[in-house]
């Protein structure tokens, strides 16, 4: 025995359609209210793709508006080297997630001391 879905006054459907709704949801594996980013960011190379990135933005910002000078080609896309090292090595694990993300923020740090100076 099929249910069909009524429509009262309102236009609102009854229960069995949205019984119907709540199973293709979950067949589509479509979040109910989560954060569905956390699961894309513990990725070890989205993690340390964004810390790059953002060491790169800080790293122009602070060269051009703090230190007033002008970075070469090789010292301003340092964290993307190291980052293309990282994806080179093939090495996924926690430990070296962590320590490539330090290298990249000591790297930044340290290009941007020595043109400070």
């Amino acid at each position: 025995m099929q249910r069909h879905a009524e429509m009262d006054d309102r236009g609102a459907q009854g229960p069995g359609t949205w019984a119907k709704e709540v199973c293709v949801v979950r067949a589509l594996n479509v979040s109910h209210g989560g954060v569905w980013w956390r699961r894309q960011i513990r990725d070890p190379q989205v993690m340390v793709s964004l810390v790059a990135a953002a060491c790169v933005l800080v790293e122009a910002v602070i060269a051009k508006n703090a230190i007033d000078v002008e970075l070469d080609f090789f010292s301003q896309l340092a964290p993307m080297w190291i980052f293309i090292a990282y994806l080179v090595s093939g090495l996924r694990d926690r430990t070296s997630e962590i320590a490539f993300i330090a290298v990249i923020i000591l790297a930044t740090a340290a290009i941007l001391v020595l043109y400070a100076v």
